[in-house]
């Protein structure tokens, strides 16, 4: 999911030094801002550090990590062990290894176009909370304290309302590079604790930081989507009943793919992929409306949402995925609005023209 991040900007350099000389003092709300637009300029460093998880107040996980993200070149590397497990994924620019030492797995894919950003540093997911989180939480500024021998900024978020996703937490901001070296989060009955040990902003990298040699012996797990293309009565019998689609001159049906989902979901969604003038346009995903029935509505304030009627019926856009959502006739639609200069009101009319697949 497509969430926005950068919400402000901010002139770096003597001025940014200048905002964190001593003696200064930055209320909690300039703190944020300072660190979502610090992403602007990534900073390549390596950490190594801590991460406990707590169920009901007892500990079901104690684990550490070591991370090193080479920002100028999109690489990084992480490393994770815990009791019985230890888990490497490396991207070296060009393709992402995830391996399993001890289960002898491993996976291979190809680096997405956004060099290097795909596997997200513990900043990056930083930045993330803090830009969702301020028009939902309160937040509070505890002052400096020491963090792996660095000054940091203390922050308190706290929820304005209970039942948020997120949960109150507090973080520990590094005053020269905006990363965040200790945070705490609570959501529900589970807390998760993270603290960096060391942490080094110079770091000198070579080829070698970011190679993984796997051995001979080790089991390649499939890396490619578990959708298979098929053909539209093929969709119909997976989902037992016609369905909502277009069939006209202005839309061409590129794919369908049917994804047979196991575990808690179980179910069949079909994904029907659309162009315009060779370029993609819309997708729209359709599967079994849940048994429970669940509305679609989102009460976290994580995701900017506004009600519409799309097709006859009341449905939600998610501004930020681009996503219109909506149940008919047991079915639930998922319109993808895919091309950027798809506007909601057009994508909306353009819902209008859907009609029923055939009989066979």
């Amino acid at each position: 999911m497509k969430i926005k991040l950068l919400i402000c900007t901010l002139i770096v350099g003597t001025a940014l030094i200048s905002g964190c000389a001593p003696g200064s003092k930055l209320s909690a709300e300039e703190i944020v801002t300072k660190a979502v637009s610090a992403d602007k300029n990534p900073v390549s460093y390596e950490s190594k550090g801590s991460m406990r998880v707590y169920e009901k107040g007892k500990l079901v996980e104690d684990s550490t990590f070591t991370q090193a993200f080479d920002r100028a070149n999109g690489r990084s590397r992480i490393e994770n062990t815990s009791a019985g497990d230890h888990s490497i994924v490396v991207n070296d620019g060009k393709q992402i290894i995830m391996y399993q030492p001890e289960k002898k797995t491993a996976m291979v894919m190809e680096t997405p176009t956004e060099a290097g950003m795909s596997v997200m540093s513990a900043k990056d997911q930083m930045l993330k909370v803090l830009d969702l989180t301020r028009k939902t939480h309160t937040i509070e500024n505890e002052g400096s304290e020491k963090i792996a021998g660095r000054d940091t900024y203390h922050i308190k978020l706290v929820p304005n309302k209970k039942g948020t996703i997120i949960g109150a937490m507090e973080i520990w901001i590094d005053k020269k590079t905006w990363i965040d070296l200790k945070s705490i989060s609570e959501s529900g009955d589970s807390k998760i604790e993270t603290e960096i040990t060391e942490f080094n902003d110079a770091p000198k990298f070579s080829n070698a930081n970011f190679r993984l040699q796997l051995p001979s012996d080790v089991k390649m797990l499939p890396s490619g989507p578990t959708a298979k293309k098929v053909t539209l009565p093929d969709a119909v019998k997976a989902l037992e009943k016609p369905f909502y689609y277009w069939n006209n001159k202005n839309l061409e049906l590129e794919s369908i793919e049917l994804d047979e989902l196991k575990g808690s979901l179980n179910r069949n969604e079909v994904a029907l992929n659309y162009t315009k003038n060779g370029t993609p346009y819309v997708s729209l995903s359709i599967f079994p409306t849940p048994k429970d029935n669940q509305e679609i509505t989102d009460d976290s304030g994580l995701i900017e949402t506004k009600p519409v009627k799309v097709h006859g019926q009341k449905g939600q856009y998610e501004t930020d995925i681009r996503f219109i959502f909506w149940d008919e006739d047991g079915l639930r639609y998922s319109l993808q609005l895919v091309h950027p200069d798809l506007k909601l009101d057009e994508a909306l009319k353009l819902a209008e023209q859907l009609q029923l697949t055939p009989k066979e």
